[in-house]
């Protein structure tokens, strides 16, 4: 029989696909570092396992030929920073899942004692800004008593933001849960399983 196909994005260099591709599933993977599909397809082929990984960029690029079963988030929705960005990748990864598909989420959140190091700054909006040593560089970048920061990530202190954005994309959370770290310092986790809506 054909077996379920789950497309990983932000798959890095490929743990979870290989955990897939080991359970049952076809694996596929994506990521925007050509590095990393590189990594993983070594990886894979170490372990025997036929995993199709791609070079894609999850915000502009279109997911699917054929639709997936499962789609699995690798810690890729905390990297997208702007409300555009985010939007798109939900809509291409809804886009890309079957009619009683799922999509599986797991992203970072923040907590109140969350501590993302001293050169950084997370504001109200959740994007956590990160120092840098030159400006101009990036697209996303602001100024702050002298010092230059760079959006890096999207963490926002309350799952409930990330609910309605799933919401929103025409996703249905049929579970979720938030980790919370055992000590300060570390983030918080927010897991979601989502089925699509009609």
């Amino acid at each position: 029989g054909s077996r379920p196909l789950a497309l990983e994005v932000g798959c890095g260099t490929g743990p979870i696909c290989c955990f897939l591709a080991e359970n049952g599933f076809e694996a596929e993977g994506i990521d925007i570092s050509p590095t990393a599909i590189a990594i993983a397809q070594e990886q894979a082929k170490e372990r025997r396992l036929s995993i199709k990984y791609r070079v894609a960029d999850v915000c502009h690029d279109e997911l699917a030929k054929q639709r997936y079963d499962l789609i699995v988030d690798g810690h890729c929705l905390h990297c997208l920073v702007t409300e555009a960005d985010r939007c798109n990748a939900l809509r291409n990864i809804r886009a890309a899942i079957q009619p009683d598909g799922h999509f599986w989420l797991d992203t970072m959140i923040a907590d109140s004692g969350t501590n993302f190091g001293k050169d950084t700054l997370l504001d109200d909006d959740g994007i956590l800004w990160v120092k840098i040593s030159e400006s101009g560089r990036f697209d996303l970048e602001k100024e702050v008593n002298g010092v230059t920061y760079v959006a890096n990530r999207r963490v926002y202190h309350d799952s409930g933001c990330l609910e309605s954005e799933l919401r929103k994309a025409g996703f249905v959370i049929t579970w979720s849960n938030s980790v919370m770290p055992e000590m300060e310092g570390p983030n918080a986790t927010y897991q979601a399983i989502c089925k699509v809506v009609d």
